[in-house]
């Protein structure tokens, strides 16, 4: 919720946990790599007649990089992320600054962050930290590289997908023509020729009880990616949840 006095960029984020607190340092990590700057917080203990006590934690943070936060848009999306976090169905990384960022679910993030893994198997040349940084200073250049992923694989696809492919590649070069600094523009570079170099995925299929499965898999044509050492001739990841 957004207070009517509040700044676009702030907010408040409240967290209810039945029976004790919620310890702060269990919680500030998580929005912090969410993409916020926690500014206060405020518990409060509700004791309903026999019942256990309820925590309320209110939060005020505010996004890390100035932006505006579209709640209409980001509220859903970010609670989701927030509590696929807080249950372990996510890993809490720098990159979940993309669910504000760029407007991405939690699910989409982990097609990024599949990729950043595959690059550090693989020896990229920078470092886990930098991929990801990266990423977040260009949230419209991750969530195209997102939507080129989309529009490769996902089965409901009626358009063509050569064409959709296509246009999304060629908006990720122009939006990389602005990209002033080689290091970030080679990483960004990266990612869309790894999503081209894919063949195939599990990103769409479910557990027989419903909902995606525990994992991502990738399998990637690796002699198509330029700089790999001793590239296989397809070499296939899977990136667990913790």
């Amino acid at each position: 919720r957004r207070p009517v006095e509040a700044a676009p960029n702030a907010l408040h984020f409240e967290l209810y946990n039945v029976g004790r607190p919620v310890p702060l340092s269990d919680v500030l990590p998580v929005l912090e790599h969410l993409g916020l700057r926690v500014v206060s917080e405020v518990p409060t203990e509700v004791s309903p007649k026999d019942r256990d006590p309820v925590w309320l934690h209110d939060f005020a943070v505010e996004s890390r990089s100035g932006a505006a936060i579209d709640l209409a848009v980001a509220a859903a999306p970010f609670q989701e992320a927030f509590r696929r976090i807080w249950t372990g169905d996510a890993e809490d990384d720098g990159l979940n600054a993309l669910i504000l960022g760029a407007a991405l679910g939690w699910r989409q993030v982990s097609i990024l962050r599949a990729y950043a893994r595959f690059l550090r198997q693989a020896r990229f040349a920078y470092a886990g930290d930098t991929v990801e940084a990266t990423l977040t200073v260009y949230p419209e250049i991750a969530s195209a590289i997102v939507r080129l992923f989309e529009a490769r694989f996902d089965p409901d696809r009626d358009a063509d997908r050569d064409a959709a492919q296509a246009a999304i590649r060629a908006e990720i070069d122009r939006a990389l023509d602005a990209v002033e600094n080689l290091d970030e523009d080679r990483i960004l570079r990266r990612f869309a020729d790894l999503v081209a170099a894919t063949l195939r995925t599990n990103f769409w299929q479910e557990r027989p009880e419903g909902g995606p499965k525990p994992y991502l898999s990738l399998k990637l044509d690796s002699r198509a990616i330029e700089d790999l050492p001793a590239p296989k001739p397809w070499r296939e990841i899977f990136v667990h949840s913790p």
